[in-house]
């Protein structure tokens, strides 16, 4: 059953509530609970740590509303003056500070190591991540055999031999080792936009089948894996077949290959692709084309941005297309699963391989004495370390990254850091609830010293003879199949990325959790991370994380589809919490309303706790030096001019959060992102789903594990249903999958393919599936929703997420019979009547459905008047913060970064704004209201003396009914701005002169002022 109400909320009027309803939903929401309250990581090593900063710090959370800390190494600068990890002052300190945050009622929590992520100067190489590589040596058969294999660079460091295989070599198929070295060429790095080009001479007609070059991603794409939704301004639907990066960004080729027999005509070969991610891998890239002969092969780069190519090789072996990717060298989404086709000659057959492993000594001579005549091509597979390396944590502490593929290097981390840490506070009396672990950023890994058995075990066949595939892209062709098993080298790629991914999320993400549980402490991991720097499964991999957290930035104004990874891992594996890194990056220049058109979006994509990245230490208790982490903002700070009418800002999100966590969510689709790893949402691989309906990802453990049908729905056993299953577009079903499928669909479920062309809408509706949320008229892509339901109510939260009002009918997919507006702000309730649904612009509220009658008034809708009020305005600016010493009179509300005088331009804090008005007559009736067109940041109001409350987002009106009177009234308004002001005006100064010292300056004399103070009409309005 659908319940039709329509509501009325522009003007949101905050009446008292005289009947208080003793319902735990009810009284969770009107007493922020502290169990909700979000956390901050709390950020140090940036200098001098004291405990003075700790107290300040600790009290000034505590006062505002904040619920705890997560104690975090994390150095951005030199570190200057900061004290050694586990010296004895830095084990004081943490003690101190674990303590300090009992005694005030917070929750202390911990990272899981020095930086980020997992590693240290404890983790040793055969403990690292590690990556399989290889060298090659021609030699001749038929006599004894004896040489030293070389090594690559990185082996040098360290590496621990696997194999080492003997291939009958061809020179036509495998190139000439010598010829390749001759013919490889440095291309000019840091290309400008335009046309360059390198031609390679052969001297004679060359067959090649790949060309190998090094570049460097393009800038703007570095995180192209964390895609935001598109803006919500209308756009066409991306083309599912092509990769887009961030911000829907669809990067240009690098240029193209091209062929010619006399050097004068050419024709193209294939187009050098872009890479798209930066973090970590190889650098190399393979393209891999059908036959082509010719003298001259030439790269032309024909970039429409600055690109940067280090070397480039074509050669005559046929190669798996892009294979490095495939083998988990770098990380990237597969975008061209398939390869040319080959024939058979051009493959290199198993059965001529000769595994010559144990006639290689320890110090790398071979020695084969009964070398089959001909030339051989041998191929040495070592495993070396990645390189991926901690970082920002304290720096003599620094060092590689524990091995994410085996549960030695997960215990090794744990021992020499994470449980010392546990013990020791524990030890001074320190209540640890919970260990963060940030996102992975430190690259792929394709390597462990189990590996082979790791693969056996988990995949069912040999991985060895496939060694030349993964190390060097060499298209082997099974002839000696075992059981009637054949398998490509296509498939042995993808069932390796299914192996690292199954050992990422057990043995490093899942141990991490097991110890955790051991100790008592929750894990919080962002697993894997929005980045998705090593290839895995972003949904699945959160399958045995208590606690999986996404994240989003401050640019991500449009929402993270990080957030919705990991809500849809939440519901789909009956986690309650789906915990989210919150705000990074934003500046002193965004306001708290800002903040909040953030915080809307991601609390309708799931995400039900905030942890802030970040806040800096702030060493200084007089609050006159700022630790800016080395140009890092990290602007929620007890130093901030906004922090002090901030406790408003903090309660709003611990209402929102606690009722994100009561009753379950509730969605009516779930989008199978299939199988094949890297694998996470990514917009332009989604259906176009119609806007009303909420959805959940999964894949395929999900599928196969966790999804029965009942009454035509998909349910999932902690009692989650579905009423459609939508399949991808991208990739085809796994044998198993489509049997599941089918499965599914015989038992009753509704099952949408996008490849049998019929869009979803018109699926949806003829099935009879409602949206759980109609409006009418729509506003295109403005509003978002999610949906709760507990065993007596329906949760809908409600976000306008654009810069104008919405207005229209409201239809919910409730069987309730009543509704209510609960305001997450003022923590305040009206029955709705059923009307008009109006959101003001960037407004979000609760409407919540029960069968219980309402007890609080109606929200009253009939404007019957407003006076503006007029005069002059008295306005005493805060001098200790730089301000003028007398007051200043404005005739006219004026932006205070556009004033004549310096010290109101430059001037950041506190100004108090005073002036007077009359009223006729004052209604018992009436609800009378103090409304603002510009407040720049935040008010707080003063009535005849008495506080009104706190005006910091919108609709930016404040209840006055009860302390307005008739006849002549006071009135104050305490206006503090954005901090950015004062740091612009101080680079104009001499330090000696400033009045906000810094560490680390951000802000330049030239840079833009923010508007500031109050800039528009103040009016009263009086509704009934």
């Amino acid at each position: 059953m659908k319940r039709h109400i329509a509501l009325s909320v522009l003007i949101t009027i905050v009446l008292g509530i005289n009947a208080e309803d003793n319902t735990s939903l009810w009284h969770g929401f009107s007493h922020p609970q502290d169990t909700a309250r979000t956390k901050v990581w709390w950020f140090f090593g940036e200098g001098e740590t004291t405990r003075e900063g700790i107290t300040a710090d600790l009290e000034a959370f505590k006062q505002q509303g904040v619920g705890g800390v997560v104690y975090y190494d994390q150095v951005h600068g030199d570190g200057k003056g900061a004290d050694e990890l586990m010296s004895l002052k830095w084990w004081q300190d943490l003690i101190f500070a674990a303590t300090e945050a009992k005694r005030l009622g917070l929750v202390f929590d911990i990272n899981i190591g020095n930086g980020y992520v997992a590693g240290g100067k404890w983790i040793t190489p055969d403990k690292a991540m590690q990556r399989l590589e290889v060298t090659e040596r021609l030699v001749e058969g038929g006599i004894a055999v004896r040489t030293k294999l070389p090594l690559t660079r990185r082996a040098n460091f360290w590496h621990s031999d696997v194999a080492v295989l003997a291939i009958p070599y061809d020179e036509a198929l495998l190139g000439d080792s010598r010829l390749l070295n001759a013919i490889r060429t440095a291309i000019p790095s840091n290309v400008a936009k335009g046309s360059s080009q390198v031609t390679f001479d052969f001297g004679k007609p060359f067959t090649a089948r790949s060309i190998t070059y090094e570049s460097t991603p393009h800038g703007k794409a570095r995180t192209s894996s964390m895609q935001v939704p598109p803006t919500h301004q209308p756009m066409a639907q991306p083309d599912p077949t092509r990769f887009y990066g961030c911000g829907f960004r669809e990067l240009p080729s690098i240029g193209v290959l091209e062929v010619s027999d006399d050097g004068i005509n050419y024709r193209k070969v294939c187009d050098l692709r872009p890479r798209y991610h930066s973090y970590g891998g190889v650098k190399q890239q393979t393209i891999a084309f059908s036959a082509t002969t010719g003298r001259y092969f030439r790269l032309r780069i024909d970039s429409q941005e600055k690109v940067a190519l280090e070397e480039c090789v074509v050669s005559a072996r046929a190669c798996i297309d892009e294979w490095e990717e495939k083998a988990c060298q770098y990380p990237e989404l597969i975008l061209s699963p398939d390869t040319v086709t080959y024939s058979s000659r051009e493959q290199i057959p198993t059965n001529g391989i000769i595994d010559i492993t144990d006639k290689l000594s320890a110090d790398g001579t071979l020695t084969w004495n009964d070398a089959p005549k001909g030339r051989w091509l041998l191929m040495r597979f070592m495993a070396v370390t990645t390189g991926g390396h901690t970082k920002h944590g304290r720096a003599k502490h620094l060092g590689l990254e524990c091995d994410k593929l085996s549960v030695e290097g997960a215990r090794l981390h744990w021992q020499n850091y994470t449980k010392a840490v546990i013990d020791s506070l524990r030890a001074h009396g320190a209540d640890i609830q919970n260990v963060c672990m940030d996102s992975h950023e430190a690259g792929p890994q394709n390597w462990t010293a189990n590996m082979t058995s790791d693969f056996l075990r988990l995949r069912g066949y040999d991985m060895r003879p496939y060694l030349p595939t993964m190390a060097a892209g060499l298209i082997v062709k099974n002839d000696r199949p075992q059981a009637g098993d054949f398998r490509s080298c296509t498939t042995f790629l993808y069932d390796l990325r299914r192996t690292v991914s199954d050992l990422i999320t057990t043995n490093y993400y899942g141990e991490f959790n097991r110890l955790c549980r051991e100790e008592g402490v929750t894990l919080t991991a962002q697993a894997i991370g929005a980045a998705l720097t090593m290839t895995g499964d972003n949904i699945e991999v959160k399958r045995l994380v208590d606690k999986p957290q996404g994240e989003f930035w401050g640019y991500q104004r449009e929402g993270s589809y990080d957030i919705k990874d990991c809500s849809s891992a939440a519901h789909v594996y009956g986690k309650k919490i789906a915990s989210a890194e919150a705000f990074t990056d934003i500046t002193y220049k965004h306001s708290l309303a800002d903040i909040k058109s953030l915080a809307d979006r991601a609390y309708t994509m799931g995400a039900n706790e905030f942890v802030v990245c970040a806040v800096a230490y702030q060493s200084d208790p007089t609050g006159r030096r700022l630790n800016t982490a080395n140009g890092r903002q990290y602007v929620l700070n007890r130093l901030n001019t906004q922090w002090t009418l901030s406790r408003s800002f903090w309660d709003y999100q611990a209402r929102t959060t606690w009722m994100l966590r009561q009753g379950s969510p509730v969605s009516d689709l779930c989008f199978y992102l299939g199988d094949n790893v890297p694998k996470r949402i990514m917009g332009h691989l989604l259906p176009d789903i119609p806007k009303g309906y909420d959805f959940d990802a999964f894949t395929t453990d999900v599928l196969l594990h966790r999804m029965s049908v009942e009454k035509g729905c998909i349910v999932l056993p902690d009692g989650i249903s579905y009423s459609m299953l939508l399949l991808p577009s991208d990739e085809e079903l796994t044998p198993a999958a489509q049997q599941k499928v089918d499965e599914l669909r015989r038992a009753g479920a509704h099952i949408w393919n996008p490849k049998d062309g019929e869009p979803l809408s018109d699926a949806l509706q003829k099935v009879g599936i409602t949206p759980d949320v109609d409006f009418a008229p729509l506003h295109p892509n403005a509003l978002h929703f999610c949906h709760r339901r507990t065993a007596n109510e329906d949760i809908y939260f409600l976000e306008n997420h654009s810069n104008d009002t919405i207005r229209g009918t409201a239809n919910f997919k409730s069987q309730h019979r009543y509704a209510e507006w609960w305001n997450p702000v003022t923590g305040q309730r009206y029955a709705l009547p059923s009307l008009h649904l109006a959101l003001a612009p960037r407004e979000s509220c609760f409407i919540v459905f029960s069968d219980t009658p309402s007890t609080a008034p109606m929200l009253p809708t009939s404007k019957q008047g407003e006076q503006v009020i007029n005069g002059s305005w008295k306005v005493q600016f805060d001098a200790a913060a730089g301000g003028p010493q007398q007051p200043v009179t404005f005739d006219v509300l004026t932006d205070w970064s556009k004033h004549d005088d310096p010290q109101v331009r430059y001037f950041s804090g506190t100004a108090v704004y005073s002036n007077t008005f009359t009223l006729k007559q004052k209604a018992t009736t009436a609800t009378y209201r103090l409304a603002f067109a510009g407040v720049h940041a935040a008010a707080q109001v003063f009535v005849n003396g008495h506080d009104a409350g706190t005006v910091w987002c919108s609709p930016w009106t404040v209840d006055i009914t009860p302390y307005v009177k008739k006849g002549k009234n006071r009135l104050e308004i305490r206006v503090v701005n954005s901090l950015w002001n004062r740091l612009v005006g101080d680079a104009n100064k001499a330090e000696t002169d400033r009045i906000m010292l810094q560490n680390y300056p951000l802000a330049k004399p030239t840079d833009r002022l923010v508007t500031s103070g109050l800039t528009e009409g103040v009016k009263i309005v009086k509704m009934k």
